[in-house]
């Protein structure tokens, strides 16, 4: 597993220096309980006004960084057309301490610490909104965006993990103090974080294990007090050669308009959909191509924006 992760922190450097623009990233690092932490702040290329902007916090998966997130979602084309920051943190030794019991998983610092702080910085210094702070996330990024939601929820209004669910390990007692809207985006031939739930990266990994992902997401509504009922939308299989489907449900009627969007990925893999096919199929899956991720996202935090 560590061989693995090695192999795609490695591909996700070399693709993100071919194709990004440093010029347009602010790469700063400040001090967290004795610990040099680092980020890197996308800010849009035209800033129209003084008002204070949105801002999506991006989190890399196991093994990654934050600059290879930005080549991953493409969130900064994004930003430049929506007139948002996109923050792109960096975990410690490539992980997240995201509350997992496993021995694989960096527990000595204090992620959720370094997140407050920064987004404290980022509304102090670069216009963030303090009012309209995203998170989203894949893999160790997405089960660290469940628990910011669960430990940070007076700083976020909405988050939207995928490939990930909630550890075994503090399942039960899992909760949301100020509600906020969740989208998940989980693939049901993910290798990694399986839609099963079990051991995250197989039996001998010892990153720890995750409830199945109709688990969560029933757990979900239950907390957010949303509709059991939810409507379906079928995304349009518009690339046959992706091997996958995808389907939205959309739970309503949850506490203070809250949402729950769950889009499972039928046939998807470890990845980001409508992104790059970063390893072979046979070690990371398919990549959905009938909707784009970083999209559904933004449209799902936006609304948000005009309902709160």
């Amino acid at each position: 597993m560590r061989n693995l992760l090695v192999i795609i922190s490695s591909v996700n450097c070399i693709l993100f220096f071919f194709n990004q623009s440093f010029a347009e990233v602010i790469d700063g690092e400040m001090m967290v309980d004795g610990l040099k932490r680092t980020y890197h702040l996308y800010s849009p290329e035209k800033l129209t006004d003084q008002n204070k902007l949105p801002m999506v916090i991006v989190l890399h998966g196991g093994g990654s960084d934050g600059q290879s997130m930005m080549r991953y979602t493409k969130f900064n084309d994004l930003a430049d057309r929506e007139n948002l920051l996109v923050l792109y943190p960096d975990g410690t030794d490539g992980n997240w301490n995201d509350g997992r019991d496993a021995p694989a998983i960096n527990n000595r610092q204090d992620d959720v610490k370094f997140i407050s702080v920064l987004i404290d910085d980022m509304v102090a210094r670069h216009r963030a909104d303090s009012s309209r702070v995203f998170a989203t996330g894949i893999s160790n990024g997405a089960i660290f965006c469940l628990f910011l939601a669960s430990k940070l929820s007076e700083k976020l209004l909405a988050i939207a993990p995928v490939c990930g669910s909630i550890p075994e390990n503090y399942a039960v007692t899992y909760s949301i103090a100020r509600p906020m809207s969740v989208m998940i985006i989980n693939g049901t031939a993910d290798p990694l974080v399986r839609y099963e739930g079990g051991m995250v990266a197989g039996e001998r990994s010892n990153r720890g294990a995750v409830i199945a992902t109709d688990s969560m997401v029933t757990k979900l509504v239950g907390m957010l007090g949303c509709s059991s009922i939810a409507q379906s939308i079928d995304f349009s299989d518009s690339n046959m050669k992706d091997r996958s489907t995808a389907v939205k449900y959309v739970y309503t009627d949850c506490i203070n308009k809250k949402q729950l969007i769950f889009i499972k990925v039928t046939g998807g893999g470890h990845t980001w959909p409508g992104g790059i096919q970063y390893l072979p199929r046979y070690i990371i899956g398919n990549v959905c191509r009938d909707f784009n991720a970083t999209s559904e996202i933004w449209k799902f935090f936006n609304h948000q924006v005009q309902v709160n």
